[in-house]
This record gives C-alpha cells, structure tokens and sequence, in this order.
C-alpha cells in the first residue's frame, strides 16, 4: 500500500509513468482516446472492469481478491486491457469533480481503504464512481438485480397461472363426487 503527503503524490504519478515508457499499439490507441480523470469500463466478456486513468499511463484500479480485502493499485494502460482491444474501452468522461479533486479522491483512496472488496456492494465500478462521482453505486449491479428480479417476476406469475389452473381441476375433481 501507498502513503502519499499532498505534493508526493504528483511526483509519484508522474515517475510511475516515466518507467512505464513501453506502451503497446492497443495501450497507444487507449491512451489517444482517453484523458486524465476519465472513468475507464472495458467488457471481459462476462462482467466489465473498471478504473481511473490519473495521466501519464497510470490508471488507478480496484482489484477484487479472494480474501475479500481490498487491492487499491496503480497500473499501466497495457495491464489495464489485459489481451483486449482499445476499442472494447468505454471512456466515461462526465464526471462531478475536476482533475485535481479526482487526483485527490484518488490519493486519499490508496491510502485509506475503507470496505473489503464485495462483488455486490464494494466492487471496482462502485470505487470509480466513488471517486469520480462521489456516489457509491454499481450499475451492473443494479442491471443484473433488474434482470434477476423481471425473471423472478416471470417465474412468480407462472407459478400462480399453474397453482390456479391446478385449483380449478382440483375443485372440479372434488365437486364430481359431490
């Protein structure tokens, strides 16, 4: 983990950045495309990651472990995309604070760590929009619940539409012997 004073910060990015000069054709194209102080979203497929790109090829990310504790790390563009294209990037370039208070909200998330990583409730999407937004919120999150709970509306009303179909048999069964 970092420990950063305020003027340390700057010095730090800006040197991470200088030793990190071998950047690949797709960390190219990412880095033509985005600016300090965006929110990055890149699909991996089944879910999306996300990060904070603070200049110089440093991006700031939440790495979820097993252990359920928080990796608040900086890493360069090409770590970032793993084996994927600049295109499967998402820049989020709205955003509440300005550069500097992002570079701040993001000094003060390395050095205090606040949730264990949690999928559902602390996961890399709720970090960067901490930092950037100042919300604590997850739109895949809430997408997936949406999605789970229009299936579980779906799965309820059939299931009643069979329980009343299977009554109404049930009565006329019972009313035969009647």
């Amino acid at each position: 983990m970092y420990n950063f004073s305020d003027s340390r910060f700057d010095e730090f990015i800006h040197e991470l950045g200088k030793r990190n000069k071998h950047v690949s054709k797709e960390g190219q194209r990412l880095l033509d495309k985005i600016k300090p102080g965006d929110g990055l979203e890149v699909d991996r497929g089944f879910y999306r990651h996300y990060g904070v790109y603070l200049g110089n090829n440093v991006i700031l990310e939440l790495n979820g472990s097993t252990s359920g504790k928080n990796k608040s790390r900086l890493i360069d563009v090409d770590t970032f995309l793993r084996d994927q294209k600049a295109s499967d990037v998402t820049a989020h370039v709205s955003h509440k604070f300005t550069l500097s208070q992002i570079r701040e909200r993001a000094k003060n998330a390395i050095n205090h760590v606040k949730l264990p990583y949690n999928l559902v409730t602390n996961n890399c999407e709720h970090f960067m929009e901490e930092i950037l937004n100042g919300k604590h919120e997850s739109h895949q999150v809430k997408s997936v619940g949406t999605y789970a709970g229009t299936i579980s509306r779906g799965i309820g009303r059939h299931w009643d539409s069979l329980y009343k179909k299977n009554s109404d048999k049930k009565r006329k069964f019972y009313r035969s012997f009647l």
